[in-house]
């Protein structure tokens, strides 16, 4: 009030990588609001505001509760509880639960670790956390905190105050009160007689809101007003740095102008991260140094992993595998081969699989009990798709019908529609687009339609469209035009208007195509594996080749692997022939190579993290390493894999299907 604010923090509204944030952040002793829109988050903080989610996770364990929410000058008094108790309190005693708890608490199973500290480094400095609990309006002294601050925003609103620790002199720090740290100035009544230079602190203003995570680096002074109960945050408080100690009890004001200092000139100026952590309960359940060497042979199952799904083709195996060793965590032989790529369900329980045997199974994510199967018309070679949102699963069987079945509240399929049968065989996989789905038809005559919009409530026909020539790959979407882009198994790129189902045009790119293209996320650039093993960047508005390079297949397969775009580091992915590569999205050049025993089929994934899956036919999953292509692990199947590895993990969203993180 006395004065204006310096303005806002940095926000960003991405998860910056561990190395970035500490290098930018961190070392630097620059606080950060980071704006995740990470679905994942939002869907587990949500279940803390439910009275009886907190209740089982905390249950009957002690803390402390101040008992007055409205900080002024002395020190508001503390109660000892449990949760349980403090949660059963009326209103009107206003008590604000502020009470470290285990990290092994089953709470933060439900709780994500974000990007940017999701590494072993991030990981070992987490000392403890603090759970804080208002259930009507508060506020916090004026204060700075002998540790880094990583705080978490999960129901109602807080809005910082923050200065810098150069201020001390400003907070009067060498004339606290109750204890070193906490700023005697009234925050609710500043006494600018006894206080004067409390009227030119320079302050930064920021609220987090749900979902946000805020990082106050060690000794930065703030003061915070909590409103719109209940008031749920966490925080995370770790001993990055190894500072000096003051030998004064009443020096805190000089002695934090030295931090920055000493930071820059004494600390390193970057981290390597080793591995990822995938949740705050994951710090304390494992050594993760022993956990990185574990061999392949490991068979104690390990939580809190990724778990990767995939089928291997002539061995007719569906497989779980642990993302951290690649042990097979369980498998689930059929009779025949399998080539579809599984989904997971909107609740993550459950994972489908189909096989070329006409059956469509249902597992249980980690325990791989088989939940349900049940029969179609014919081989179903096409990967299955979710409509997460409506819990629909569709599946087209190769002798050209498809189907839709909903996924009741116990987790059985009712069939919803069957729609068929079309003029010829369905490989490539069925594309969700509101209000319908998009299936391309392998069709023998060129007189046949060759795309389908099919309404989603009944399966009908929205319009067809005929090309005269087949389609073997899915097509992609351009959600901004309305575009769609089909490419066939002759020499043509065709864009098709998704009303009408009518051609807009067709370029012709030399060469057949039996792999589904990727779109760039702002639509402008599509890239292309062909099946002779050309790869090629187009501009998607004037159909006009940007790039195109040749890549030696060492094999006479045609390619039927789809690219894979990172846009944040600007790197393609493709599988051609015995090799996969990285390019650089923006000319072509290769970046990385790797070369197997046998010809790649399956389609590369990435997961949240950097970490690139594929199968190939050399009975073998990898997982390589994203930015260099060196391989972290390797695990044996019975079989070829022509199937793409299916990424699960409670607290990870999955890429898009067009490859775009």
């Amino acid at each position: 009030m006395h004065k204006p604010t310096l303005g806002s923090i940095k926000v960003l509204n991405y998860e910056p990588t561990p190395e970035a944030f500490y290098e930018d952040f961190i070392r630097s002793s620059v606080p950060v609001l980071i704006r995740t829109n990470n679905p994942s988050w939002h869907r587990y903080f949500s279940n803390w505001a439910r009275p009886s989610f907190l209740q089982t996770h905390m249950n009957d364990m002690p803390g402390r509760a101040y008992n007055r929410p409205i900080w002024t000058q002395d020190y508001p008094g503390e109660v000892r509880l449990n949760f349980t108790d403090f949660f059963i309190r009326p209103l009107d005693e206003k008590l604000y639960w502020d009470s470290t708890f285990p990290l092994d608490n089953s709470l933060f199973k439900h709780m994500p670790l974000p990007l940017p500290l999701s590494c072993l480094q991030h990981s070992n400095w987490i000392e403890s956390t603090v759970l804080l609990y208002a259930k009507v309006n508060s506020t916090s002294p004026f204060h700075h905190d002998g540790a880094e601050n990583f705080f978490f925003q999960i129901s109602g609103k807080k809005t910082w105050l923050i200065a810098n620790y150069s201020e001390g002199n400003k907070a009067y720090a060498d004339l606290y009160d109750v204890q070193p740290g906490l700023s005697p100035i009234n925050p609710e009544q500043v006494d600018l007689d006894k206080y004067p230079l409390a009227a030119d602190i320079n302050f930064y203003k920021v609220t987090v809101e749900p979902g946000d995570m805020l990082y106050v680096p060690e000794h930065w002074w703030h003061h915070v007003t909590s409103f719109d109960p209940p008031i749920i945050s966490v925080n995370l408080w770790s001993e990055v740095f190894e500072l000096p100690l003051s030998s004064e009890k009443r020096d805190i004001a000089n002695h934090t102008k030295v931090i920055s200092k000493f930071i820059r000139e004494s600390s390193s100026p970057s981290i390597k991260c080793m591995w990822q952590h995938h949740s705050i309960a994951d710090v304390s359940q494992y050594n993760w140094k022993d956990i990185y060497t574990l061999s392949e042979s490991a068979t104690e199952p390990l939580r809190n992993y990724f778990l990767l799904h995939f089928s291997s083709d002539i061995s007719g195996c569906f497989y779980a595998v642990n993302s951290i060793t690649g042990s097979i965590l369980w498998n689930y032989t059929i009779s025949t081969d399998a080539g579809s790529t599984p989904v997971v369900s909107a609740d993550e329980k459950t994972v489908y699989f189909a096989d070329e045997d006409s059956k469509l199974y249902a597992f249980h994510t980690e325990s791989g009990n088989l939940l349900w199967k049940i029969e179609l018309s014919d081989a179903i070679v096409a990967s299955l798709r979710l409509n997460k949102i409506k819990d629909i699963l569709y599946a087209a069987t190769i002798d050209g019908w498809v189907y839709a079945f909903n996924i009741t509240a116990d987790g059985r399929p009712s069939l919803l529609w069957k729609s068929g049968p079309f003029p010829g065989e369905i490989w490539s996989s069925p594309f969700i687009h509101k209000p319908g789905l998009i299936i391309c038809i392998k069709t023998t005559s060129t007189e046949d339609p060759s795309v389908y919009m099919l309404h989603e409530s009944n399966g009908s026909v929205m319009w067809s469209h005929t090309m005269g020539r087949p389609v073997f790959a899915s097509p992609v979407v351009d959600h901004e035009s309305n575009n769609l882009f089909v490419l066939d198994v002759e020499n043509y790129l065709n864009v098709i208007d998704m009303q009408t189902g009518k051609s807009l045009w067709t370029f012709d790119i030399g060469d057949g195509v039996l792999s589904s293209p990727v779109l760039s996320s702002n639509g402008n650039i599509l890239y292309i594996v062909t099946a002779s093993g050309q790869v090629m960047c187009l501009d998607a508005l004037k159909l006009v080749i940007i790039w195109k390079i040749v890549v030696e297949k060492s094999t006479d397969i045609e390619v039927v692997s789809s690219p894979l775009l990172m846009e944040k580091w600007k790197l393609l992915y493709v599988a051609i022939g015995y090799h996969v590569m990285a390019l650089d999205a923006k000319n072509g050049k290769v970046v990385w190579e790797f070369s197997a025993d046998a010809e790649f089929m399956s389609s590369p994934r990435l997961d949240k993290y950097g970490t690139l899956y594929i199968g190939g036919m050399d009975n073998k999953l990898y997982a390589l390493n994203g930015l260099k292509g060196t391989v972290q692990w390797s695990v044996l199947s019975l079989g070829p894999i022509v199937s793409s590895v299916t990424i699960f993990d409670r607290y990870v969203e999955e890429s898009s299907y067009g490859g775009l993180m």
